[in-house]
């Protein structure tokens, strides 16, 4: 059953990658749209072919920026914003200090790492299920707020500039949309920290639980054999 547990959620690791990459892929077309002297968007709607092309590359470099949108989140917006808060750090020692490393020189990544052996070691194959359901459940909706806003950011920034120009809207109008972009950026950011302190918080209570569970096992072993 343990296996189980991920495959009805599997959408949401896709989804914190290839969304906020089209996202992007289009926000690098509208920037080149803005630079060009012709107008690129008349000339995607006007031939299927085009259009077609167009599909390509939004998947192609989507692709590809949803990778990087994901590496700066990892390295920046993680390792140099999110774990520098008290409620995450607090998190992670006291899941350092559960693992039986010392929670000032061990890595939060390599005590995960060290979880996962410690599932497999415990549990047997099967267990790693647990931790990816409680990744893929919790951890994905970080990826997901946190890349989202990595995009939203620059779409923001070039919309108002694209859609005065290809569409001819009032530039005050363009400006709201600006204001209103940035907002939902600011929330995508706040529920991405939200979401990744609940992944600390929950990641500790889940491995506490079988450690304690394992504890209480020895303690039972070793009663009976005194016994």
């Amino acid at each position: 059953m343990a296996g189980d547990i991920p495959s009805q959620i599997e959408y949401e690791h896709h989804l914190s990658h290839t969304f906020p990459g089209f996202f992007s892929a289009i926000t690098l077309f509208m920037l080149i749209d803005v630079w060009s002297p012709f107008s690129l968007t008349d000339q995607v709607i006007a031939d299927f072919n085009t259009l077609i092309a167009f599909i390509g590359f939004v998947l192609l470099v989507g692709t590809v920026l949803g990778v990087v949108l994901d590496n700066i989140h990892h390295s920046i917006l993680e390792g140099m914003v999110f774990d520098q808060f008290d409620e995450v750090q607090f998190w992670i020692k006291k899941f350092n200090i559960l693992m039986n490393k010392n929670p000032d020189t061990l890595s939060h990544e390599c005590s995960e790492n060290i979880a996962y052996y410690y599932f497999v070691k415990k549990l047997g194959p099967e267990s790693i299920g647990y931790i990816t359901h409680l990744r893929k459940s919790k951890y994905c909706y970080s990826e997901f707020y946190s890349n989202t806003f990595l995009s939203l950011v620059p779409f923001s920034m070039v919309s108002p500039f694209y859609l005065a120009k290809t569409f001819n809207i009032y530039w005050n109008l363009c400006i709201y949309m600006l204001i209103f972009l940035l907002f939902l950026s600011i929330i995508s950011l706040i529920s991405s920290y939200q979401a990744y302190l609940n992944y600390n918080r929950s990641l500790y209570h889940l491995v506490s639980g079988f450690v304690d569970a394992d504890e209480k096992g020895t303690q039972l072993n070793v009663k009976i054999s005194f016994e």
